[in-house]
Formats: structure tokens, sequence, C-alpha cells
């Protein structure tokens, strides 16, 4: 158990201090690790932090806080061809403000990203088709440089991904989450449900060209 814990150490630890990497990936005896990390710091005229627009102009040097993500998961079992794993993920968010920064005063905050059950095998005749339930990311797509993802529907529920059909691949989940009412009217801040049904099939190759995916969502809304 001690080594484990030393070698989980020194990978966070490479991960951090390397002034190239700022994601990180490693796999330890029964344990997978993924990580992500940012920093920074502005100074505005009065010497608070600040950082300018950066989802029009890019986040690169212009982002005044600390992020993390540290994911960790395993097979949890594994029988002939069917095998459960589990991922999970925390977060911790930072305005930067102090040396200790807790939850306190609001300085710090931190999170459940992801907590999920992905099952493999139970697919009569594809076994690389997943089963999957929970809370995790779903299929991102991102412009990294602005900070914005315009295809993200990540939130808690459950699905079946990468099911072979003809040239590729379908996936259909139902993810449910809460959005902030304010970012959609004026007059409050109460939270909107939504609950999607995602539908997508990746891998078609028309013409002989690729395309990357066919997507298609039905979004149920109600304000709250």
């Amino acid at each position: 158990m001690n080594t484990t814990l030393r070698t989980l150490s020194a990978a966070l630890a490479a991960a951090l201090i390397s002034p190239s990497v700022f994601a990180a990936s490693a796999t330890l005896p029964g344990i997978d690790f993924h990580g992500y990390m940012r920093a920074g710091v502005g100074v505005s005229g009065d010497g608070s932090q600040a950082e300018w627009q950066k989802n029009k102009i890019g986040r690169l040097g212009n982002e005044s806080d600390t992020y993390g993500e540290l994911e960790l998961g395993s097979e949890v079992y594994k029988k002939n061809d069917v095998s459960f794993y589990l991922d999970s993920m925390v977060s911790m968010v930072s305005d930067g403000s102090n040396d200790n920064e807790t939850t306190l005063d609001d300085d710090a905050q931190f999170g459940l990203r992801q907590l999920n059950l992905q099952i493999k095998g139970l697919v009569p005749g594809d076994p690389n088709a997943v089963i999957w339930g929970g809370k995790r990311y779903y299929q991102r797509h991102d412009l990294h440089i602005i900070d914005t993802k315009y295809w993200n529907i990540s939130g808690s529920g459950a699905g079946i991904e990468n099911y072979t059909l003809g040239p590729g691949a379908v996936s259909f989940a139902w993810i449910r989450g809460d959005a902030n009412d304010v970012d959609y009217r004026v007059d409050g801040d109460s939270n909107v449900n939504i609950n999607y049904l995602d539908l997508r099939y990746a891998g078609w190759k028309p013409w002989g060209r690729f395309v990357d995916r066919i997507w298609y969502r039905l979004r149920d809304a109600e304000y709250h």
C-alpha cells in the first residue's frame, strides 16, 4: 500500500513540476491515473487578480485562477469477456488569492466531476460496446484556446456507447443536468432542468472521406 501511494505521489509530482506538460496520465498496478492542472496570475491597476475576455482573445497567459482535476479508474471485475470499469474524478478551483486556500470565504471549491461504471462484454456480438451509468464527461468537443466547449452535455445518466453498426459505431445516451436560468433570462436566476436524449453515429466515410460523427439531440427543458 505504501509503495502504491509513493508511486502515485511521484506521478502527481511529475505532472505538476514539468514545465511542458499540463496534462498527465499513468498506469499504476490496478489503477489508471489521469490529471490536468493550470495556474495563472494576473495583475490589475489596483493590484487585484485580473483576466480579460479569455473566451474571445484566448486563454494562454490570460487566466487568473488555479484549476486541477484528478481522475482515478480501475477495472474492478473481469471474467471471460465481461469487464466492469469504475471511473472517478474530483476537481479543485481557486482564485489564487492566498497560500492556504480552503472552502471558507469561497477561496477554493472542490467538486465531483465524474463517478460512473462502464461495462464491456454484455452486448452480444460486439465486445467493444460499452454500457455505462453514472456521472461523466460525455464525448466533449471544445476550442481549448478560448476555453469554450461547443459540444458538451456532460452530466448524470446512462447509455450505450460505440455499438458497431455498419462501417461505424452508434452511441445513445440519456443525460440530465441543471443550467442556470440567468444564462437564458434576465428576470431571475432559478435553475433550468434539462434532459437530453443524445444519438450519435461516428466513423462514417461517405465517398471515401471521413466524417467524424452525425449527432441528434432532443432536449427537454423546464424552469423551476
